[in-house]
């Protein structure tokens, strides 16, 4: 936020509101009220509980040095801190263990308004340092690590944060080299060795990048060295970022990212102009161990192409969206995922499923199970690539894709799923909000944005059935996340059969001058050996073929030009990625996941209560008409809930 937002959001919080960036404003105490950890959504009570609101006064304070705002600050942090020490269970974000972290930071920065203020008092100073020492022993305590997310390095940061803004508490050595020794063995499976965050989200990876920063410039401030390999993945993390980040700052929207820049003003590239910095990226970057592939075409004009596969059991932050291909061209978004959805909204546990992916699956697939996804191979020559990728589905089935990229605006993709003869399999083509989408007379779609069109057809080897829709709620489809917002989008559903191919073409022209796509398949049609015949508005005739040898053959037959395109095997990761299982697996035994449950025990006991009552009223009623049966009755009421008492004590509350 800006100084002149900052200063706004302060005079309306004095005022009674909250109004964080980004979300609804919300009517709270000034001087804290526990009413108002429980307001709003699940992600502005997440800001609440890591003391936004202190953060926007003391920032206050800081541009205007006015002193109602490092008083209110105060109010607002001491009335926060009392409720804490009197609070017996949990209440909102007060003790989430992303909130805690977050508030680190907001304390040191009133800690060092504070401390040198001349309406400094030593009782106001011991509250607010007794509580980060309360707030280092949460963050420090096992059962409250959460090792296998972003959250556990927050942690591990925070308290790295405390020991070097509070050198001289007590055990400081001990908590310092707690966090160094766990953020080691976390870097075992939280950044691949090609430096990507492997929590399946481009958003969290850029929020990787500033978590593993602040951990390198934390160290040389207690005079400590920074192990290489730490500095080594940070490199190679921003070189990941400079490659999926477009022109505008933004970022492809795959897992939980967000469909507007997320970064501070430090952190902007500032470079407007997309094809004079296109160049630089040109070609295709793969990253098999993480599972990506991002290809960059600058001929005339730029594009991004994403192929995301990433998957790590887990690991935070993921959808079902192995397969899925985003594309950016001529500065606009085209082919899309979902995004972020926002936590409590409706529909956000369907946004995680297939649904809010272009990736080819079962209609009725469900998103658990282990899934394992691999490059296969790929190829890239000037004006033309290929990248191909395969993942397993339920009950041993398989699905492949294949995308060829013709230029810097036409792509056409394969996908062939192979499962029970009985089945189809579908894809979800979504286009980002504000893309208009019609079915055109022939069967084909034409998606339209300001002075760009992109003409959509299909084919198959068999039966293909495909339809437009928008926004449906039942079965979820057709939604995209648009500045936080989830908002309707259009989307081609195309379904084929098991055992068969779906093509399916996406050709980028100028505004009415996109001409019609004639795709028909050869005979003798598998993965590894396909040929396909292309004819574009009637005139431009091209035979595209994949032979067994491995080798992409294009030729345009009223040219007379053929061009060949050998595949290579993608590397074997193998290795590499059982040591990501490895690490993530030795933290996981040792931090078991504790589990916030007490909310869930009220209700079940307040049900319980009530079932308990009313058995009760029914077994005395019945005793006075059927005496002969009190006994027995009361016998088996009771066997009933010793049974239940165990199996809860062994299975739930566990």
């Amino acid at each position: 936020m800006s100084d002149s937002e900052i200063l706004d959001a302060a005079a309306r919080l004095r005022d009674g509101e909250l109004a964080l960036k980004g979300f609804p404003a919300v009517a709270i105490s000034p001087r804290f009220a526990k009413d108002d950890l429980r307001k709003g959504l699940p992600t502005w009570g997440l800001h609440f509980g890591s003391l936004a609101q202190t953060e926007i006064l003391a920032r206050a304070f800081e541009i205007s040095r006015d002193d109602q705002w490092l008083n209110l600050a105060l109010q607002n942090t001491l009335g926060f801190i009392k409720h804490e020490r009197s609070v017996w269970l949990p209440d909102g974000f007060l003790w989430n263990d992303h909130a805690i972290s977050g508030r680190i930071s907001v304390l040191i920065k009133l800690w060092r308004l504070y401390r040198t203020h001349p309406d400094y008092e030593n009782n106001t100073a011991q509250l607010l340092v007794e509580h980060i020492l309360r707030c280092r022993q949460l963050l420090a305590k096992d059962s409250h690590f959460t090792f296998n997310t972003n959250h556990g390095v927050m942690q591990n940061v925070s308290l790295l944060q405390i020991a070097a803004a509070f050198p001289g508490l007590p055990d400081e050595e001990r908590y310092r080299k707690l966090a160094i020794e766990r953020l080691e063995r976390q870097l075992g499976f939280y950044i691949s060795p090609e430096g990507v965050v492997l929590e399946h989200s481009a958003e969290y990876h850029a929020l990787g990048i500033d978590l593993l920063g602040m951990a390198t410039n934390l160290l040389p401030m207690l005079d400590l060295s920074v192990p290489q390999h730490w500095t080594k993945l940070h490199r190679q993390a921003k070189g990941f970022l400079d490659v999926i980040r477009l022109p505008d700052d933004s970022l492809p929207m795959f897992g939980n990212t967000n469909s507007t820049p997320d970064f501070p003003p430090e952190h902007r590239s500032h470079q407007n102009d997309a094809h004079s910095t296109c160049p630089g990226r040109q070609g295709m970057h793969l990253y098999p161990v993480a599972g990506y592939a991002v290809t960059w075409s600058c001929e005339y004009h730029s594009t991004q192409s994403v192929l995301a596969l990433s998957q790590f059991v887990g690991h935070g932050h993921k959808h079902a969206d192995e397969l899925s291909l985003l594309t950016w061209a001529r500065n606009s978004r085209w082919l899309t995922n979902v995004g972020y959805w926002p936590y409590g909204v409706p529909g956000d546990e369907q946004a995680y499923g297939w649904n809010g992916s272009n990736a080819p699956h079962w209609p009725d697939e469900t998103t658990t199970g282990e899934r394992e996804p691999r490059l296969l191979s790929s190829g890239n020559l000037p004006g033309i690539s290929f990248i191909e990728a395969r993942r397993n589905g339920q009950g041993g089935s398989e699905f492949r894709r294949q995308v060829l990229q013709i230029g810097d605006g036409w792509w056409i993709v394969l996908d062939f799923a192979q499962g029970p003869t009985n089945q189809e399999a579908e894809v979800l083509w979504t286009f980002f909000p504000g893309i208009s989408l019609a079915q055109q007379g022939d069967g084909s779609y034409l998606a339209s944005q300001g002075a760009n069109e992109i003409r959509v057809d299909f084919a198959s080897n068999a039966g293909i059935n495909h339809r437009l829709l928008i926004a449906d709620r039942s079965p979820w489809r057709g939604w995209v996340v648009k500045d936080r917002q989830p908002t309707p989008a259009p989307s081609v559903l195309a379904h084929f059969p098991a055992g068969s191919m779906l093509v399916s073409s996406f050709r980028l022209a100028d505004r009415g001058k996109s001409d019609s796509v004639e795709l028909v398949f050869q005979a003798n049609q598998s993965p590894d050996s396909w040929e396909l015949a292309i004819q574009v508005e009637g005139v431009r005739k091209m035979k595209i073929a994949r032979n067994a040898e491995g080798r992409i053959d294009l030729t345009e037959i009223e040219q007379f030009i053929d061009r060949s395109l050998l595949l290579t095997p993608a590397p074997d990761v193998r290795a590499e990625r059982a040591a990501i299982r490895a690490a993530y697996s030795g933290l996981a035994a040792d931090f078991p996941r504790y589990r916030e449950v007490s909310t869930y025990r009220f209700k079940v006991t307040k049900i319980l209560l009530a079932v308990f009552v009313g058995q009760i009223l029914l077994f005395t009623l019945l005793s006075i008409y059927r005496r002969q049966q009190h006994t027995l009755l009361w016998l088996c009421g009771i066997s009933v809930w010793i049974s239940g008492g165990i199996a809860i004590h062994l299975w739930y509350f566990p």
